[in-house]
């Protein structure tokens, strides 16, 4: 009788299998949940930084423009699965809240928290600037929030006579100019056709200081890569790349740069903004259309034309190269920097006023053109005003 061997495997045999499968099962396991809890902490994070990034935006663009004030709140509000949380409301728009998921602090959602006044010191606080606060939960098992702060000038509000944006720089008595005073025209050569009659409330005029020792808007030294540059790498978002006057009125950020062809506007719709250009500019004034705080950069030379009886131009004009004022019927307050000459051919009226400087400066970037002038070794040889 044959004996036939069956073929098959061991019960050994399959429960090494089974370990096996087991371990590779699990690995795959453990692998999911934790790409899965990956994503959800990416995806936590991402809705976080939009929140932030709208939120800052929104409140930065308005308070800027010193239209935000009084207009957002935060509320009480409740999540998809009922739990309590904080909301920004725009008190012009609908019932909707524009920001929400936000975390209470300490139990509530802390309105004198969320916009605060910047304090300096004994009680007093700085003009025009505010405090933003937003908390968020944390993703880990930590108690508490996280928390973003972060601060917003109103420009109309802070070039206030007698009420300077930031703390002076500490110089000493016989350096500080009074607010108003002072050098309306700073040349690296001559300064042409300006008489008594255009100059207003004891401002003077410095030129010849030497063009190689005036600032210039491109370029920089080992420590600072140049104003211009310095701006646009650090506001990026707040930049607007164009040439084209409507689009630049039209525009609601703060920075207009415009590369690559000579520059043509005209200023109506364009306070509080800084204008860069790369190369020359031609800025038209007409029909008595005022301006406020409007900052003009450019690495040529910059011409100013219009024909008005009673405008108003609060500024500064800054030019690698000359500056040429040819306008009618404007009163001009603030300061005009040139490399080059300056001529004023127009019939108006100029007013210096040092506190325009501070138009340089905007949230996030810092820069004074007085510690330039002293960098540059020329404030000595900028003619003295009255003092303090």
């Amino acid at each position: 009788m044959s004996m036939h061997r069956q073929k098959g495997f061991t019960l050994v045999e399959l429960m090494v299998a089974m370990v096996i499968g087991s371990i590779i099962i699990l690995g795959a396991g453990s692998l999911f949940l934790t790409t899965f809890q990956t994503f959800q902490k990416v995806n936590e994070l991402s809705r976080k930084q939009e929140t932030v990034i709208f939120a800052a935006n929104t409140l930065v663009d308005e308070y800027r423009k010193g239209e935000g004030e009084g207009r957002y709140k935060l509320e009480e509000t409740k999540d998809s699965d009922g739990n309590t949380e904080c909301s920004i409301f725009d008190k012009n728009s609908n019932s909707q809240p524009i920001v929400g998921g936000l975390a209470q602090y300490e139990g509530k959602c802390d309105k004198g928290r969320f916009i605060s006044d910047v304090e300096v010191g004994d009680e007093k606080t700085l003009v025009g600037y505010h405090r933003f606060t937003l908390d968020f939960e944390r993703n880990d098992d930590d108690e508490g929030v996280e928390t973003l702060s972060f601060h917003v000038m109103s420009r109309n509000q802070a070039l206030v006579s007698g009420s300077p944006i930031l703390p002076a720089p500490p110089v000493s008595p016989k350096e500080q100019y009074k607010v108003g005073t002072g050098d309306v025209v700073i040349a690296g050569e001559g300064v042409g056709n300006i008489d008594n009659k255009k100059l207003q409330e004891k401002s003077t005029i410095s030129g010849d200081l030497g063009s190689g020792k005036m600032p210039n808007p491109y370029i920089g030294n080992n420590s600072s890569p140049g104003y211009v540059n310095g701006l646009r790498n650090t506001m990026m978002d707040d930049v607007e790349d164009t040439c084209n006057s409507s689009e630049m009125a039209a525009s609601k950020k703060t920075i207009i740069y415009c590369e690559g062809e000579h520059l043509k506007f005209n200023v109506d719709g364009m306070d509080n903004k800084i204008v860069i250009a790369e190369t020359g500019v031609d800025i038209n004034q007409n029909g008595n259309v005022s301006v406020n705080n409007l900052v003009v950069v450019a690495r040529r030379a910059i011409n100013f034309h219009g024909s008005n009886t009673g405008a108003n131009f609060s500024g500064i004009i800054w030019s690698g190269e000359g500056v040429h004022l040819h306008a009618d019927g404007v009163n001009f307050e603030g300061v005009v920097i040139s490399g080059k000459d300056v001529t004023v051919n127009g019939k108006s009226n100029i007013t210096s006023n040092w506190n325009m400087l501070d138009l340089l400066s905007v949230p996030g970037y810092e820069f004074s053109m007085y510690e330039k002038f002293k960098e540059m070794g020329i404030l000595e040889h900028i003619q003295e005003a009255d003092r303090n």
